[in-house]
C-alpha cells in the first residue's frame, strides 16, 4: 500500500490558486461537478468533501469552503459566546417574550437556533473571504449546504446575494439543491427536526403501557411502609442502568416508564426494588393556550417588523419563523410544558438530576422543578472541554442558571465549570456510568485490531471543521494499514451520519475497513486491542475504564482548551498516532481517569451519588470534594 495521503485537509489551499478567478461556482453535491467541463477560469467552492476531492482529481480549480475559515473571523465575536449570542432573540425590549406556563419556550430551542446561527455565519464568512481573496466578477449559485441542512433556500440566496452586493459581483442564481435525504450527502435526514415515523396505533399503545407502569408504581408506593425521597433522573442509559441497580433505603430513582425493562421478570424486579416509573400525562392545549402561543409569535413578528435586519440576524429570523413557528414546533413544546407540570403534580420529587440542561426536555423539567421548589442537579452526559457558555448553566441577564448544582465527575468538571464563569455549586460524585465498565488495570498494548471512532465537530466546538472528519478518518486508516494492523473497524455513532458516504471516502483511496453504525460500545471494546477516537467523546473515559488503550484526537482548528485536559496527551493526526504506537506509548490511565472521573479516589460513583441524594433528603451538608459521610447509618 502507498504512503498515507498527506493533502486531505481542506486548510491546505494550493498556492497555484492564489490569483484572480473570473467566476466562483458554489456546489454542495458530487452531481454538481460530475458533468462539469474543466474550466481554469472557474473556481469551484464546495461544501461537500467528496465533491471537492472529485474536482482536485480532475484538475478543476476548487476549494472547500472551510478552507476559508482556518482562523476565526473576528466579526463573529468570541467563539465561546456563540450560543448565548444567537439566543438573544428571545428578548423583546429586555424581556423574554416566550414565557408559557412558567417556562421560556424560546430557550428550549437554544441549541437549534445557535446551531443554525453558526451554520449561517460559517457559510457567510467563508464566501465573503473567498470573494475578497479571488476577486471574481460573477458568482454562480448551484447550491451550498450546512450541517443538518440548517440553511434553507431563502437563506442560501440571502448569503450569496449579500456577498455579491458587498464585493460588486454579479450573482447568477441557478439554485439546484438536492433533496435533504439524498444518499450522496454525508448526512441522511429529511429536513432538520423531522419526526421519526410513529404510527397513531403505536403512540396509543405506548401511552397505555407507560401509564399502566406509572399507576403500578404508585400503587406499590402506597403499600410500602417507608416513603423514600424520590429522585427524578434523566440521563444516558448507562448512568440510569447503574443507578437503578443498587440504591439505599430512604431514596428511590424515578425514571421515565418508556425506558423501563420490557422483560417481565426484570421489570418486576425493578418495581419491587423500588424504582419509580413515571409517565408524562397526555394533554392538549386549550383554545386560550393556543391563543397565548399565537400572541407570543405575534410579539416577535411585530418586534422584527419594527427593526429590519440583515446578515445572520435576518437568517436566524427566517429559521425561527420557518422551522419553529410555522411547523407548530413551538406548540409541541408548549404541550410538553403542560404535560411536565402535571407530572410534577402527580409525583412528589425530592430532587431532579439531568444529563444535559441544554436539552429541551431537560430544560422544561428544570424550569418546572424550580417553579415547584424542587432542586435541580446536572450530572454531565459527555465531555466538556471548551469554555462555551450556556444560560442554563451560567445564567444570563434574565436570571440565574436553570440548574442549582453540578454533580461533577472529578477535578476536570470543576475546572471546566470555573472556566465558563458559571455560578452553580459543584459536588463531586464521580461518573456512575463507568461502574459497569470498571476494570482494575490497563491491558498490555497489542496492535492487531484497531477500533476507529471518527472525530466530530462538537456543537460546542464552534471553530471545528466537519471536513476534518473524513480527512482524519482516511489518514488514520491508511496509517494503520501501513503499520500492518490486521483488522480495522470504523464505528459510527447513531444519528444522521451516512455510512455509505464514509465507506466511499475510504474506497476512493483504496482503503479497506469494516464500517458499522450502532449505539453500543461494549462489544466493540471487547473486540478491539486499542481505540483511536475524539478527545471530546465519552468513549474516551469509557474505553480507559474498560482497560483498553485509547489514543485521543484533537483536530485543528478547535476551541478545545488544552488546559482542561489535565495529564492527557492528545494527537492531532496520523503522524502522531504512528509515533505513539511505534514507541509503544499508552496514556497514563490511572492519572487521566482520576483527573476526569475520580476513578481512584471514589471507589464507587453510584454509591457516592446516592449518598449525596440521601444526605440532601435528610437536610445534611454534603462534602463537595467527594468524601464519604458517617451520617447515613
Amino acid at each position: 500500500m502507498s504512503a498515507p495521503p498527506r493533502d486531505l485537509s481542506v486548510a491546505i489551499v494550493d498556492s497555484r490558486l492564489d490569483r484572480v478567478f473570473p467566476r466562483l461556482m458554489l456546489v454542495s453535491h458530487r452531481r454538481h461537478v460530475a458533468g462539469l467541463a474543466v474550466d481554469p477560469e472557474t473556481l469551484v467552492v464546495s461544501t461537500d468533501w467528496l465533491a471537492w476531492r472529485d474536482c482536485l482529481d480532475r484538475g478543476q480549480p476548487a476549494i472547500h469552503f472551510e478552507g476559508m475559515l482556518t482562523d476565526w473571523p473576528a466579526e463573529r465575536g468570541a467563539p465561546h459566546l456563540c450560543h448565548q449570542r444567537h439566543c438573544q432573540w428571545v428578548f423583546v425590549d429586555g424581556h423574554d417574550a416566550s414565557r408559557f406556563g412558567g417556562v421560556s419556550l424560546g430557550k428550549l430551542f437554544v441549541r437549534d437556533v445557535s446551531l443554525a446561527g453558526n451554520a449561517f455565519e460559517r457559510l457567510a464568512c467563508a464566501l465573503d473571504r473567498a470573494c475578497a481573496r479571488f476577486r471574481p466578477g460573477e458568482m454562480v449559485l448551484l447550491d451550498m449546504r450546512a450541517e443538518l441542512d440548517l440553511v434553507d433556500a431563502i437563506q442560501k440566496r440571502q448569503i450569496a446575494a449579500e456577498a455579491c452586493a458587498r464585493h460588486g459581483i454579479v450573482l447568477i442564481d441557478r439554485l439546484d439543491a438536492p433533496e435533504p435525504g439524498d444518499k450522496g450527502f454525508s448526512e441522511r435526514l429529511d429536513g432538520y427536526g423531522a419526526p421519526l415515523p410513529d404510527p397513531w396505533s403505536r403512540r396509543v399503545m405506548r401511552g397505555l403501557y407507560t401509564e399502566a407502569l406509572d399507576l403500578a408504581g404508585r400503587v406499590l408506593a402506597l403499600v410500602r411502609r417507608r416513603k423514600p425521597a424520590t429522585v427524578l433522573i434523566l440521563s444516558n442509559w448507562a448512568t440510569v442502568r447503574t443507578l437503578t441497580q443498587d440504591f439505599p433505603a430512604g431514596v428511590a430513582p424515578a425514571i421515565m416508564a418508556g425506558i423501563m425493562p420490557k422483560r417481565p421478570k426484570l421489570l418486576w424486579r425493578w418495581l419491587t426494588d423500588g424504582v419509580v416509573p413515571v409517565s408524562l400525562p397526555a394533554v392538549t392545549l386549550t383554545g386560550a393556550e393556543k391563543a397565548q402561543i399565537r400572541a407570543i409569535i405575534d410579539a416577535y413578528e411585530q418586534a422584527w417588523a419594527a427593526r429590519p435586519a440583515t446578515g445572520v440576524e435576518l437568517g436566524l429570523r427566517n429559521f425561527i419563523r420557518q422551522r419553529i413557528f410555522a411547523t407548530g414546533w413551538i406548540e409541541d413544546m408548549a404541550r410538553q410544558v403542560k404535560s411536565h407540570r402535571r407530572l410534577f403534580r402527580r409525583h412528589r420529587f425530592s430532587r431532579v438530576v439531568l444529563g444535559d440542561s441544554t436539552n429541551a426536555v431537560c430544560r422544561i423539567i428544570a424550569e418546572v422543578a424550580r417553579g415547584e421548589g424542587v432542586g435541580v442537579d446536572e450530572l454531565l452526559n459527555g465531555m466538556f472541554l471548551t469554555r462555551q457558555r450556556y444560560d442554563s448553566r451560567c445564567g444570563d441577564a434574565s436570571g440565574p442558571p436553570a440548574v442549582d448544582r453540578l454533580l461533577s465527575w472529578g477535578r476536570q468538571n470543576e475546572e471546566w465549570a470555573a472556566s465558563t464563569g458559571g455560578p452553580a455549586r459543584t459536588v463531586r460524585t464521580g461518573y456512575p456510568a463507568l461502574e459497569i465498565l470498571r476494570r482494575p488495570a490497563m491491558a498490555p498494548l497489542a496492535t492487531g485490531r484497531a477500533l476507529v471512532l471518527p472525530i466530530y465537530a462538537d456543537c460546542d466546538d464552534t471553530p471545528a471543521f466537519t471536513s476534518n472528519i473524513f480527512a482524519n478518518m482516511v489518514e488514520t486508516v491508511a496509517a494503520l494499514h501501513q503499520m500492518g494492523c490486521a483488522s480495522i473497524r470504523v464505528k459510527l455513532h447513531p444519528g444522521p451520519q451516512n455510512l455509505d458516504y464514509y465507506a466511499e471516502a475510504l474506497r476512493r483511496f483504496g482503503l479497506e475497513a469494516e464500517i458499522v453504525k450502532d449505539s453500543g460500545l461494549d462489544r466493540h471494546l471487547a473486540w478491539a486491542d486499542f481505540v483511536v477516537g475524539p478527545i471530546n467523546s465519552g468513549a474516551f473515559v469509557e474505553t480507559l475504564a474498560a482497560g483498553k488503550p485509547y489514543y485521543p484526537v484533537c483536530p485543528v482548528p478547535s476551541l478545545i482548551d488544552r488546559a482542561l485536559l489535565g495529564p492527557t496527551p492528545v494527537i492531532s493526526g496520523a503522524t502522531d498516532l504512528v509515533a505513539m504506537l511505534q514507541a509503544g506509548k499508552v496514556i497514563d490511565r490511572d492519572a487521566v481517569l482520576e483527573y476526569f472521573c475520580s476513578f481512584g479516589s471514589i471507589g464507587n460513583a453510584a454509591r457516592r451519588f446516592w449518598e449525596v441524594m440521601l444526605l440532601d433528603s435528610r437536610g445534611y451538608d454534603v462534602d463537595p470534594a467527594g468524601a464519604s459521610s458517617d451520617r447515613l447509618s
